[in-house]
């Protein structure tokens, strides 16, 4: 009887090891979709709340901004950039949906083709290289998930500056 006990034992012990992997892959999964929901939220209140000249298509450039206007801009555009900053953190931690995260490198690679972002990050990036990958994930022309040890780009490089 020892040894069926044993087996009953280490079969009990099995099955809980089982849920409780089984629960931590649910948790995960749920706590991915709240993350989700919750930068699609703050995107949202984000294109709500910006100025039309970060929102619409045009080819206005910073410089041709009003100064009260500018900072306006760059304010809007530094709170873009910070989640961003967030979700890139998240996102590498693999904490984010893998098709939310391609929906918003979608978007950012689509703002980051008009010359006001392009300014913008320009102006702003400086703020951002203490969070080197971050940083260093702009630089390369915001990849789909940063590879180990990528080096820092010169500004030309910049996806805010792009190399033609």
């Amino acid at each position: 009887m020892d040894g069926l006990a044993t087996w009953a034992a280490l079969g009990i012990a099995a099955c809980g090891f089982g849920g409780t992997i089984w629960a931590i892959l649910v948790n995960r999964q749920a706590l991915q979709t709240q993350n989700t929901m919750m930068f699609f939220e703050r995107y949202s209140r984000f294109d709500e709340a910006a100025p039309p000249e970060l929102t619409d298509d045009s080819a206005q450039l910073l410089a041709e901004l009003a100064p009260e206007k500018r900072r306006q801009v760059l304010a809007s555009a530094r709170a873009y950039f910070n989640l961003c900053g967030e979700e890139y953190a998240l996102g590498t931690k693999n904490r984010i949906d893998q098709d939310f995260w391609r929906t918003w490198l979608d978007g950012l690679k689509n703002r980051m083709t008009q010359p006001v972002w392009q300014d913008c990050w320009r102006e702003l990036e400086a703020g951002y290289r203490a969070q080197t990958d971050f940083w260093d994930f702009m630089g390369m022309g915001t990849p789909d998930l940063p590879t180990a040890g990528s080096p820092h780009r010169r500004p030309s490089e910049h996806v805010a500056n792009p190399a033609s």
